[in-house]
Parts: structure tokens; C-alpha cells; sequence
């Protein structure tokens, strides 16, 4: 029904007059007041409604703002929180050290691609950087710069580079890996660094200490080629030091310097043409040379030839022998007061063809100790085989 319908209704309703009953004409302006009271609550009801709505809208916009506001945060935070990744074309005047200053404090992770020659000196002083040759790459020291890179940080990664400076490479408190890297000049870990370097490395022309490692440092290196330092290919002091397959030859003093408790393990290496001694062990070092393994049924052998002296052991320290060919030297084997040499009973211990004494010690009072050699390991030396007390 119609709303005109049942208004005319009502009033219709209230014309009517009952039978028996008299009419009352005040009852219409009473009903008509009270309908106008219904009507103005209803439209007070409204009026809350809308109001409330209204907030609601409001409520709903803060809302949305909100979720706009954190998203955008979000955002912002994974942004920064991205791993940095840059090609620096250093021909094309890019720069290492500004590729590194422009990466996020945040960034986890910080890798750079580099191409042709950047001649700067570059520092490292954040974790989990990596740069690798894009193919290939050249970092050159400036002038006066006593080193190319400055290392000072965890998980530091150098690929596929040629780095040249006196010092190309300071490790410090550190953690370097690299592979495919060409040295010219020196490379030094100190200070508890650590240090892993992977075939093919070559490192030459060092002024002074090709390999240098102290203060509680660990150096690893694979499939290397030291040649031609000024002073020893190899110098470790209170560290450990391991080399697989490498080449040190050349050394304008000693191949390979322990000293003061280092721990040194070769395998697998030739020491060639050292000026003064090959491999030297002094106070209190531990060094090993070639542990008995095998290859295709053959022996894996080091080899230490071309020295004034092939083996110079002094000072409280040990060496041990296994698959090992000392020959053409001048001396073998020189061994020095409260030291001692090892032949692992195990190993193929060659002093062979050494122009003067295969093995020499220290005469007493001097308490030199040569354990395990004989004839079949020491012979055909022209000025002796071994001259050392009880043998």
C-alpha cells in the first residue's frame, strides 16, 4: 500500500466513531502531535547515523593512510636491506673506492664487476664484499701508496684480478678468499687474519717478503707460483701457513722462512734457486714437508734444489720428511742445536747430489737430533752424507 494510502487510512481510522460511542475531536490533534514526535526522534536516529557514518569514513581514511605509510616503510626496508651489486669500468673513469663508498651501510652484501685499469688504492672496511675481473681487471697503486688493497673486514672475496703494488694485497684482522689472481708484489696477513687463495695464483716481484704471515694469522694457498722476491718467497712468525702445489722459486734470501712458533705444512712443492736457504725452521717452529700420499699408484713428492742450502733447521724447532728430494745444492740438510729432523719411516726421503754435505750438524756440546736416516735415504753427496754425531 501506498504511504498516502494508509496515512488517509489512519485518519479515516481516527473519524470513526464506534457504536454507542460519542465523538471526540480532541484525540485527532493528540495522535497528529505524537506521530510529529516520532518523526523527530526518527530524524534525530538519522542524524546520529550519519554522524557515525562520518566518523567511520574518517576512521577508514586514517586506516588507509596508515597501510600507504607501512607499506612504503617496507618497502624503504627491503631496499635497503638489498645486496648492492655495481659494474665499475674503471677505463671509462669508474672507481673502485667510490663503487664501495656508494653502497648502502645496510646492504648485506656488496659485490662489484670491474674492467680495464683502476689506478687507485682501494680499502675494504665492511663485511662481505667481493670484486672479481669482468673478465679482467688491473688494480694499480698511485704513486706512493705502499699498497693497493687495504683489507679490514669478514668475508671479503678478490676474483680474477691483476694487483700491483709493493704490498698489492694488507690483510688486517681479515678474512680473504680469491682465485685466479696475479700478483706483483707482496701479499701480508696479520693480526688473526685469515687468508684462502685458490689456483691459479701467481705472485712475483715482491720487494721484499712475497708471502708474509704473523700475529696468529692462517694462510691456505692452492696451485701458486712465487717467484722472484727480494727477500724470502714465503716468511710465517706465530702463524700456520699450508701450500699445495706451488712453485717458490728464485727468492733473493730464503725460499721459505718459520719462525718464532710457526707451523708450516708443504705438499706437493718445489722450492728452486733460493739464494741462501730453502727452507729454514727457527725458533720453536714446526714445519712438514710432504706427508707420504699417493698418486695414480706414484708418490707425491716436494722437492727443494738450486740453494746454497737446501734444509737449515736451528734454534728449538723440527722439521718432518716424507716424500721429499733435496738435491744439487751445496749443503742438504744443515741442523742446528736442541733441533731435530724426522724422516717419516713412511716417505721416499731423498739427500742426493748436494756438492758438499748431505746432512751436517752442529758439533757438540750442541744437541742436534737426526732421526731415522740412513744410506737409503742419504747418499751421493760429494763432501759427505751425513756428519752428525752417532752416525
Amino acid at each position: 500500500m501506498k504511504p498516502e494510502l494508509r496515512v488517509l487510512c489512519s485518519l479515516g481510522a481516527l473519524l470513526t466513531v464506534s457504536e454507542g460511542a460519542s465523538a471526540q475531536p480532541w484525540s485527532i490533534p493528540a495522535r497528529v502531535r505524537a506521530l510529529e514526535r516520532t518523526v523527530v526522534a526518527q530524524a534525530e536516529r538519522i542524524t546520529t547515523l550519519e554522524q557515525r557514518v562520518t566518523t567511520l569514513d574518517q576512521t577508514v581514511v586514517s586506516l588507509q593512510a596508515a597501510v600507504s605509510s607501512t607499506s612504503a616503510r617496507l618497502g624503504a626496508v627491503e631496499t635497503a636491506l638489498r645486496y648492492y651489486s655495481v659494474q665499475v669500468d674503471c677505463d671509462a673513469g669508474g672507481s673502485l673506492a667510490t663503487a664501495l663508498g656508494a653502497a648502502p651501510a645496510t646492504a648485506p652484501s656488496v659485490h662489484i664487476a670491474v674492467s680495464g685499469t683502476c689506478r687507485e688504492a682501494v680499502e675494504i672496511r665492511r663485511d662481505h664484499v667481493s670484486i672479481w675481473g669482468n673478465p679482467a681487471a688491473t688494480i694499480e697503486a698511485p704513486p706512493g701508496s705502499p699498497w693497493a688493497f687495504f683489507l679490514n673486514g669478514q668475508d671479503i672475496r678478490l676474483d680474477q684480478l691483476t694487483v700491483r703494488a709493493p704490498t698489492a694485497i694488507l690483510v688486517r684482522h681479515s678474512h680473504l678468499e680469491g682465485s685466479g689472481l696475479h700478483l706483483v708484489g707482496g701479499i701480508q696477513a696479520a693480526m688473526n687474519s685469515l687468508v684462502r687463495l685458490y689456483a691459479p695464483v701467481v705472485i712475483e716481484a715482491a720487494p721484499f717478503e712475497a708471502v708474509a704471515v704473523y700475529e696468529e694469522s692462517a694462510f691456505t694457498i692452492f696451485g701458486c707460483d712465487i717467484r722472484d722476491a727480494g727477500s724470502a718467497g714465503v716468511r710465517v712468525e706465530n702463524s700456520t701457513f699450508h701450500a699445495s702445489n706451488c712453485r717458490i722459486e728464485r727468492s733473493g734470501d730464503v725460499g721459505v722462512m718459520a719462525s718464532h712458533g710457526a707451523n708450516v705444512d708443504l705438499e706437493e712443492v718445489s722450492v728452486a734457486a733460493s739464494a741462501n736457504v730453502g727452507v729454514s725452521a727457527g725458533l720453536g717452529s714446526t714445519v712438514r714437508i710432504q706427508e707420504p700420499a699417493w698418486r695414480d699408484g706414484e708418490p707425491i713428492r716436494s722437492r727443494i734444489t738450486g740453494s746454497a742450502a737446501a734444509l737449515k733447521v736451528w734454534s728449538g724447532s723440527s722439521v718432518r720428511l716424507g716424500h721429499v728430494t733435496i738435491d744439487a745444492n751445496a749443503d742438504g740438510i744443515l741442523l742446528g742445536d736442541s733441533s731435530v729432523v724426522e724422516r717419516n719411516i713412511f716417505g721416499q726421503l731423498q739427500v742426493t747430489g748436494n756438492s758438499a754435505w748431505g746432512v751436517l750438524c752442529d758439533a757438540p756440546p750442541a744437541v742436534p737430533q737426526l732421526v731415522n736416516f740412513d744410506s737409503s735415504s742419504v747418499f751421493g753427496n760429494a763432501g759427505g752424507d751425513i756428519g752428525c754425531a752417532g752416525y
